[in-house]
């Protein structure tokens, strides 16, 4: 201390006033300030972050900057043709900014990219408005929902079909195809209203 005051000089870290390294445990060394100033702080691991290689989802900015560049445009020129300030290009190619429905339209248009696409990149909720593709059904054996039918024991039982009601409802499914096991019981109904009245 009176070595600072006197020539103006602080004392070297890790050692005391007479320029000796610490005894006391209370005084950190050279080596742990070094160690606790290389640490990484959280903003230091957020930077890295940030710096990461991006992932391999396609997000609407990844997209948008990827075709600028096949387009060789610069965010200014991108603006000018969209009618908005280059930072607001940056924004949106950095995912921090989602366009509105008009501008999304004009940077399809001015990218030649698909609407449809882009809105769905921006807007994920917007998917049921498009609706799903429908998926295509392996073809089911004509016969299915007889074997269905002929295999639920339950059903059977339940509504009391014999063994001669079965055999004519096995020709019934030679004449077409039923989709439905259910629907074997509405022909089976409609037979048996036609012979009780007759």
């Amino acid at each position: 201390m009176e070595i600072e005051q006197e020539f103006g000089v602080r004392p070297a870290l890790g050692q005391n006033s007479i320029g000796s390294s610490p005894d006391s445990p209370d005084q950190p060394s050279a080596a742990a300030h070094s160690r606790r100033l290389n640490r990484k702080s959280p903003s230091r691991r957020k930077a890295v972050r940030r710096n990461a290689p991006p992932s391999s989802k396609k997000t609407l900015g990844s997209v948008l900057r990827a075709r600028r560049h096949s387009l060789s445009l610069t965010q200014r020129e991108l603006a000018a043709q969209l009618a908005v300030k280059p930072a607001h290009v940056a924004y949106l190619e950095l995912d921090r900014r989602r366009p509105s429905l008009s501008l999304l339209s004009r940077i399809a248009q001015a990218l030649d990219l698909d609407r449809e696409r882009l809105i769905l990149l921006s807007h994920p909720e917007a998917r049921s408005f498009f609706g799903e593709r429908p998926t295509v059904e392996p073809p089911q054996p004509k016969d299915q929902a007889w074997r269905e039918f002929r295999r639920n024991k339950n059903l059977l039982a339940r509504h009391k079909v014999s063994p001669k009601e079965l055999k004519v409802l096995a020709q019934v499914a030679l004449l077409g195809r039923i989709t439905t096991p259910r629907s074997f019981l509405f022909i089976l109904n409609s037979i048996r209203q036609a012979v009780e009245e007759d």
